[in-house]
């Protein structure tokens, strides 16, 4: 659990901003198991639920991404 921990931590660093499913897809994790280690992230403070305007599902940030610390109290706004 630990490994699948930190492979969803590097998806996201990876991906800068990103669905469960992009997470999981990225080192092909199961999705079920990636929500998991998401909800142990965001439970850690590492990662922060966003929204992209024009997707469906929630979406998820880490707090060391550019606008990470900032973007997990507040709204934003990027391209």
């Amino acid at each position: 659990m630990m490994v699948q921990r930190e492979l969803v931590r590097r998806a996201v660093i990876a991906h800068g901003v990103g669905t469960a499913a992009d997470l999981a897809d990225y080192f092909r994790t199961p999705i079920h198991q990636a929500r998991l280690r998401i909800a142990e992230l965001v439970a850690s403070g590492e990662l922060c639920e966003v929204r992209v305007e024009t997707w469906r599902e929630p979406a998820w940030l880490h707090r060391d991404a550019p606008a990470g610390g900032d973007e997990c109290r507040g709204p934003a706004v990027a391209l």
